[in-house]
């Protein structure tokens, strides 16, 4: 993907190749792209992000609702994106905890002041 965005017309501005060790991988990549060019359209699983610069708000928005990937970012505190063909996405903060835990309720008796359990049972 990144060989075929610098093909493209894009700017590698910083990694874009795979590190001296066994493997596939790629060294943290920023690139700079137009939003027609595929690598600004396709979902990328690896440390690349594209960045699109833009001139107005109303041109950041078009760029943000034309694809049709609701592509997710951020840190584990975020859970926002992940719509369209991007999946769920909120795998990201607290919200994520809900779907791998099950509420359960747990009653605890407890002696009214004075009384013993086999005072209670007079």
């Amino acid at each position: 993907m990144i060989d075929k965005a610098r093909d493209d017309g894009a700017s590698v501005l910083t990694g874009g190749v795979a590190p001296d060790t066994n493997g596939f991988f790629v060294l943290p990549t920023v690139i700079e792209a137009s939003p027609e060019m595929d690598i600004a359209r396709q979902e990328i699983f690896g440390p690349v992000i594209v960045i699109m610069p833009f001139k107005s708000e109303q041109e950041a928005i078009g760029i943000a609702n034309g694809t049709e990937f609701g592509l997710v970012a951020g840190g584990v505190e975020t859970p926002f994106g992940g719509v369209g063909l991007s999946g769920f996405g909120r795998e990201k903060g607290q919200e994520a905890i809900f779907g791998y835990v099950q509420t359960r309720s747990t009653t605890v008796r407890i002696a009214e002041a004075g009384r013993t359990d086999d005072s209670s049972a007079e």
